[in-house]
């Protein structure tokens, strides 16, 4: 697998392996440069700590007991936690804009054009989710647990955390799948920054227990990786906006919630058959490979609970 690395004058794009353990761009080879990028990893890192801890806070415990009760809140905290979103939106575009404004070699790549299929992008964004969710049900069968989402009691202001939940794309996006790319991109392999990312994503969602930290982490890596490619990133944001478009459910009744959760799965596996069936039909050189490798996993998979299911 190869993927297009760092753009340098004179040429439109160097190919490099996406796993290579040095710098892509030779430029960056040198060992002050490699000190200047793990400043930067860093730094990033210490962003991400310090704009995540109150999430954290109430996440890692979750990790640990996933059968934690949760939080019951009032409109205080609501509006609390709607001050800390705008702070991460307004944090992360800033961030992004203080890269593109005092690194001009970052600037270079954000210039050069990704590819120019939204369709074909969100074909990709599906795939990622069922992918996820596929990995979530794999670990889960090994004894890492995802329970289901804690919804809190919203005592009230309950529209505004559901508004809340649907601006998590304006919220996570810039800072966990944009900025890493634009601030890394060409002094390591764009797959370690993909790491990288899904490692933060997946702490933020331990909420959903020790298979919920697998399922975020997959789809946030996959999210870096369809943004270095695509390069759009107000499609990752309504994307992830519509994803979390059941949280507007808090405000009604159980029933209501059950028929707006089941639009999300819908929305969900209707994009990741629209995956599959675009790669089946485009690219006939994989249809195998796909085949024998869901046919390993599904096999494996059957072996795996039918094991577990056996008494002692």
């Amino acid at each position: 697998m190869r993927c297009h690395g760092w753009p340098v004058a004179g040429e439109e794009f160097r190919l490099m392996p996406v796993w290579s353990t040095g710098p892509v761009d030779p430029v960056f080879a040198d060992p002050r440069s490699r000190r200047v990028t793990a400043g930067m990893a860093f730094g990033l890192i210490g962003l991400w700590i310090a704009l995540s801890a109150g999430s954290l806070s109430r996440a890692l415990p979750r990790m640990v007991d996933p059968q934690l009760a949760p939080t019951s809140l009032d409109l205080d905290d609501v509006v609390r936690r709607f001050e800390e979103q705008v702070v991460w939106i307004a944090v992360g575009f800033m961030a992004i804009g203080g890269v593109l404004h005092f690194l001009p070699a970052q600037r270079l790549w954000w210039q050069t054009p990704g590819q120019p299929s939204a369709l074909a992008m969100t074909r990709f964004w599906g795939g990622a989710q069922l992918l996820a969710l596929a990995c979530a049900g794999a670990a889960s069968t090994v004894g890492l647990r995802m329970e289901p989402p804690p919804v809190p009691a919203v005592e009230s202001g309950a529209w505004l955390h559901g508004l809340t939940m649907v601006l998590a794309g304006l919220e996570e996006e810039p800072l966990l799948a944009a900025l890493p790319v634009i601030l890394l991109v060409g002094r390591m392999p764009v797959l370690w920054i993909a790491v990288l990312a899904g490692v933060m994503r997946g702490l933020l969602h331990t909420y959903y227990g020790p298979a919920g930290f697998v399922w975020a982490f997959v789809w946030g890596g996959a999210a870096v990786l369809i943004y270095f490619v695509f390069r759009r990133l107000w499609l990752l944001i309504v994307l992830h906006g519509l994803s979390n478009a059941p949280g507007l459910a808090l405000g009604h009744g159980d029933w209501w919630e059950l028929g707006a959760s089941l639009v999300k799965a819908s929305f969900l596996v209707g994009l990741g058959v629209w995956c599959m069936i675009a790669v089946h039909r485009d690219h006939p050189h994989l249809r195998q490979a796909f085949h024998d490798r869901i046919w390993l996993a599904l096999k494996w998979l059957w072996f795996r609970v039918h094991t577990r299911r056996l008494p002692d």
